[in-house]
């Protein structure tokens, strides 16, 4: 532990101090309050290992008794520490979101499990939505003003691929924590798509069915390439072909956005959806031996629900259907979720994202050590499969 060095040369001068105005109070002013050095008193107030926990507590509690605004001085903390080429945290990171993150469970999830750890490490959060047709190819003003210790980019890759590279100096040096899709430079938190596409594949086939609709994306791309794979290695383990009886069809990207409070009596497909429907239908009756669907996530599975029972096609009985995310519920009469899935942890993904960042935020120099951590799912077996029956 660090030796703290008493201030008791200004300790008759602590009285004075309660006159300041609260925006004036600075940390030499704490440190003569308290009778110890003002570095004692930058080591307490960031929380350091070398300060005691005794002294540590009595700082911030004389600083909270005179009123003491770290962002007063802000400035000038910056002004000095850029003269002595030091790094100066500002506790903000930087959250790439898509823009409908706050009505879809399975961002609401990430959200919280990035926001819980960062809060507890007493960061804050700037929250940053950019369309997926957005070309930004400088900062957004509110980044440079604000200045960001780093960057969790959960939405389009877009602080990665499109910020990250054309961006100042500053900026490209910024530790960042991208999710799911692995860039150059950056460290990656994954779900294991590929095991968990593989063991929902592994149920259906053991419960008999062999031809089976599997979702794909409204567009190409890694993702789509692991969960085709994970399907595939299980119609292998089972003896089945899967060029033969695994089909393919994609999503509509609408379907990853619609209205979940919809009561099942009032549903009604908004005329773009009707290509798509009926792609699935037309399929159905080409294949009549299709008895199961992979749907791409639970979103999708309800909307194929939806499509199936309107038909009068009744599911699990004709129709077996999985999802994957566990976030999007199918209700029956009694109000339980009968939607078999894939639960994938995305509160724990969030943490894990968060904790990256904060790790890679501590390295000397930020962000030198990229990390990669991936988690898997648990399959959930409810009342939207059942054995093959025809």
């Amino acid at each position: 532990m660090a030796r703290v060095k008493r201030n008791t040369k200004h300790v008759i001068a602590a009285d004075a101090i309660a006159e300041k105005p609260h925006f004036g109070v600075t940390q030499r002013d704490i440190a003569i309050r308290c009778g110890v050095s003002q570095v004692a008193v930058s080591l307490a107030l960031r929380n350091d290992p070398s300060i005691g926990k005794a002294m540590t507590e009595n700082v911030h509690r004389i600083a909270a008794e005179l009123g003491y605004n770290p962002a007063a001085n802000d400035s000038a903390r910056r002004l000095i520490a850029r003269r002595h080429g030091t790094r100066l945290l500002n506790k903000v990171i930087a959250l790439f979101m898509p823009q409908h993150y706050t009505s879809a469970s399975y961002f609401v999830h990430l959200f919280q499990g990035v926001q819980d750890v960062l809060e507890e490490k007493g960061y804050g959060l700037l929250v940053i939505t950019p369309s997926s047709s957005s070309e930004w190819t400088t900062l957004p003003e509110i980044i440079q003003r604000t200045g960001i210790d780093g960057v969790i980019d959960i939405g389009y890759d877009f602080a990665a691929k499109r910020l990250k590279p054309n961006a100042p100096s500053e900026w490209a040096a910024l530790p960042v924590v991208v999710f799911l899709r692995p860039q150059t430079g950056c460290s990656v938190v994954r779900f294991d798509y590929e095991t968990a596409t593989y063991t929902a594949t592994s149920h259906l086939l053991a419960q008999g069915h062999r031809d089976i609709v599997q979702y794909l994306s409204f567009l190409p791309d890694e993702l789509e390439t692991l969960r085709i794979a994970g399907a595939r290695r299980a119609y292998r383990e089972f003896g089945v072909d899967p060029d033969t009886h695994l089909h393919h069809l994609r999503i509509s990207y609408h379907w990853l956005t619609a209205d979940r409070s919809r009561a099942r009596d009032e549903y009604a497909a908004h005329p773009e959806e009707a290509a798509y429907q009926q792609a699935l239908l037309t399929l159905l009756h080409t294949h009549a031996e299709i008895s199961a669907i992979l749907a791409w996530n639970d979103a999708v599975a309800i909307e194929l629900w939806y499509t199936l029972i309107q038909t009068g096609l009744r599911v699990p009985d004709d129709i077996s259907i999985v999802g994957l995310d566990d976030t999007a519920p199918i209700l029956n009469d009694l109000g339980h979720n009968i939607l078999t899935t894939v639960h994938v942890p995305l509160y724990e993904l969030g943490n894990a994202a968060a904790a990256i960042l904060l790790r890679q935020i501590d390295a000397v120099p930020a962000g030198m050590h990229e990390e990669s951590v991936t988690l898997g799912g648990e399959l959930i077996v409810r009342a939207t499969t059942a054995p093959q029956s025809r």
